[in-house]
Order: structure tokens, then C-alpha cells, then sequence
């Protein structure tokens, strides 16, 4: 039932309560308003968004070691996110749009599924197995910070 109440709450009203619990120096509104179109409808108890929006906030975030275990010590996820991060890199930050990341993404699976690249990618870049959009979630963080945090993940999360 907190999952429906949360989806009626009015946008202005959810944003407010987004900007006092997530404290990560983003003044945009329109950083803000996306934020709010991807977090708010898969919100289920308000309590939640501090630990669900954590890795937005700090690049001290926590992992999930079952996460880690499962998505990044699994054999490949490490040349998995090293071919991602030798096609993200040369994106610039005004083209890094979730449509763009995507496309690329979908690219390097050749038609054959996203999981092995999406799952590790992930954890990598908010230590959770799950939360909204991958793509929306790296448009969000912006390329600075995906890429140091995949790089940081390949050397030293990766089995």
C-alpha cells in the first residue's frame, strides 16, 4: 500500500523529499526532475530512498556482497567491464544520455542478451543488484564518475 501512496505523491513534493535525504551537491532541476521520473515509481517505502540513492550521494558507497559475489567475481565480468569502459570512454559528457549508453551496451552483446554487461555494470557503479534503469542511473552519475567507478570495480572488485 506505501508503494501506491508514494506514486501519488505530487513531483514537487517527492523532489523536496529527494534533495533533503540525497545531499550530493547537484543543483539542476532538471538532474532533479530525472531523478524523480526514474526513482519515484519504483519506490515502495520512503524509508528506502536513503539507502536506494546512496551511491548517488558519495563515492563511498557500500557494496552489496552478494551483488559483488554473484555479478562481479563471476568469470568475464572483469573483460566485460573493461570492453564497456574502452567504448564509454571516448563518449563526451554532452552526449552521455542513457538512449546513447544503451545503444552501445546493446552493441557489444551482438543481439545475444545485455546481462553479462548490465549485471556488472551495475554493482560496479552502485553496489546494488538492483534500483532503477541502468542507463538512467549512469546518466544520472555522469561520465566522470561512472567511468572512475567502473575502472575502480575492474581493478580491484573483479574476480
Amino acid at each position: 500500500m506505501n508503494g501506491e501512496y508514494v506514486k501519488k505523491i505530487p513531483q514537487p513534493e517527492f523532489k523536496a523529499l529527494l534533495k533533503s535525504k540525497i545531499k550530493c551537491g547537484v543543483e539542476a532541476e532538471e538532474w532533479w526532475d530525472y531523478l524523480v521520473a526514474q526513482v519515484q515509481p519504483r519506490t515502495k517505502f520512503l524509508n528506502d530512498l536513503d539507502t536506494s540513492c546512496t551511491y548517488l550521494a558519495t563515492d563511498d558507497f557500500p557494496f552489496d556482497e552478494k551483488a559483488v559475489e554473484k555479478r562481479l567475481k563471476k568469470e568475464g565480468a572483469k573483460k566485460a567491464l573493461e570492453d564497456v569502459i574502452a567504448l564509454f570512454d571516448p563518449i563526451a559528457e554532452s552526449e552521455w544520455l542513457a538512449p546513447k549508453l544503451e545503444e552501445i551496451v546493446k552493441g557489444l552483446s551482438q543481439g545475444q542478451g545485455m546481462g553479462p554487461w548490465v549485471h556488472p555494470i551495475r554493482v560496479a557503479v552502485s553496489g546494488r543488484g538492483e534500483g532503477i534503469g541502468l542507463f538512467e542511473m549512469l546518466q544520472l552519475l555522469g561520465r566522470e564518475k561512472t567511468l572512475a567507478r567502473l575502472r575502480r570495480a575492474a581493478a580491484e572488485l573483479c574476480g
